[in-house]
């Protein structure tokens, strides 16, 4: 049996080695890289807390596995409680078992008011599961939205089958003229009715400070954990060049904002936010700016408050691979998250982080990252490559009878 001991920074090294062989995908140009990166979010990031550690399992001298944890400070209503971010987990390949089972007991047994496992694997997901964390069947829901019906369409189609991508190719320019035709009218066609601004960390702060009370859960963010995470958001390229907009109504009040990735493919967005009576005017804004800005169809997480519009907005949903298991000891919080009541997106699961190292194409390809905050230049001093996976065959729909209902 191994020894569970709280992750230490001297750690950092051997925990890259052992990523590297449970991930040989990973693309950090070294360990010593990928080491410095685990060490900067475990160790040095704006929410550790000595009482909510990682973990790691040690067998004969040496770590065999390992429960990555990234504390966060929440809200429930008035009251201050603290969350668990269960991150990455993995064991060495020749000592799977028993270990994954005391990593997971370790991190349900910390003094944390909500654990959240967001992101799970199956294997992952049946453990939890036997130790009483709960499925969120809310956060297990996607929505996407098509931007560019015909390209996307043969997008999928030669992502499925190899022999079709000759005929893709050929197709190109005649998807393109259809699309330029179908986006001159509606419903693809979005007459945004909101002034757009830069999302910066002190305007978001700002929106969130309004919009984040009209949620009993929420994340506690001040100015400099916001400019970090933001920082770390832009630095993430796997999915495409970071857009962050502000939305305003006509008289200068804060309708709401969205941040999502830009690519050629499916751009997925991290974070939707929209005042009561505002969300179909934010969505068709975010819809209009994906549009001139070359998107082909946009992929995100379900929030309750935009269900009804994105039905009416040719938008559909799907059961997403992304499990999120939750944790709670006061079943008020349980039902917050459960019932959507809370404001947890993307940026407050472990949909940011960059374990896995970034690509060298996109890395190439990409513009620079919109969002102009002050840790931008350290942001992207640590980019590093790895192979995309925001394809549309990653996203496991079909797409071709969606299109053809919306046209």
């Amino acid at each position: 049996m191994a020894t569970i001991r709280p992750f230490e920074p001297g750690d950092a090294l051997e925990v890259a080695r052992l990523f590297h062989v449970v991930s040989p995908e990973s693309t950090w140009p070294s360990v010593e890289h990928l080491a410095g990166y685990i060490r900067e979010v475990l160790c040095d990031g704006p929410w550790c807390d000595p009482e909510i550690p990682s973990w790691v399992a040690v067998e004969d001298g040496k770590i065999i596995g390992v429960e990555s944890v990234v504390p966060r400070p929440m809200m429930h209503g008035k009251r201050a409680i603290r969350a668990a971010v269960s991150c990455q987990t993995y064991v060495h390949p020749e000592y799977r078992g028993l270990a994954g089972i005391q990593l997971t007991r370790a991190l349900l047994s910390g003094p944390q008011d909500v654990t959240i496992a967001d992101g799970a694997s199956l294997n992952g997901a049946k453990v939890l599961e036997a130790m009483g964390s709960l499925v969120s069947p809310l956060h297990r829901m996607s929505w996407i939205r098509p931007i560019r019906p015909a390209r996307s369409a043969l997008a999928y189609a030669a992502s499925r089958r190899a022999s079709l991508r000759p005929l893709a190719a050929l197709g190109a320019p005649f998807a393109a003229a259809a699309d330029a035709c179908l986006m001159r009218v509606p419903p693809l066609r979005c007459a945004p009715r909101l002034h757009e601004e830069q999302l910066d960390t002190a305007n978001l702060l700002a929106g969130f400070e309004q919009l984040g009370r009209e949620f009993t859960f929420k994340p506690v963010y001040d100015y400099d954990t916001l400019d970090w995470l933001l920082g770390q958001l832009a630095a993430k390229r796997r999915h495409g060049s970071l857009q962050a907009r502000l939305v305003r109504d006509a008289s200068g009040k804060v309708a709401g904002w969205f941040l999502y990735y830009l690519n050629s493919d499916l751009s997925r967005v991290v974070q939707l936010v929209a005042r009561k009576g505002a969300t179909r005017d934010v969505l068709e804004h975010l819809f209009h700016h994906a549009a001139e800005h070359g998107a082909i169809a946009l992929e995100g997480r379900i929030e309750p408050r935009f269900t009804f519009d994105m039905g009416n907005m040719q938008c559909f949903f799907q059961s997403s691979s992304e499990l999120t298991l939750l944790h709670a000891r006061d079943p008020a919080v349980m039902a917050s998250l459960m019932h959507g009541d809370a404001f947890f997106t993307r940026a407050e699961g472990e949909w940011w982080l960059r374990f896995h190292g970034e690509p060298h194409e996109q890395a190439a390809k990409t513009t620079g990252p919109s969002h102009p905050s002050r840790s931008e230049a350290a942001a992207r001093s640590r980019e590093r490559p790895d192979a995309d996976r925001s394809s549309l065959e990653s996203s496991a729909f079909c797409l071709v009878p969606s299109w053809a209902r919306v046209a």
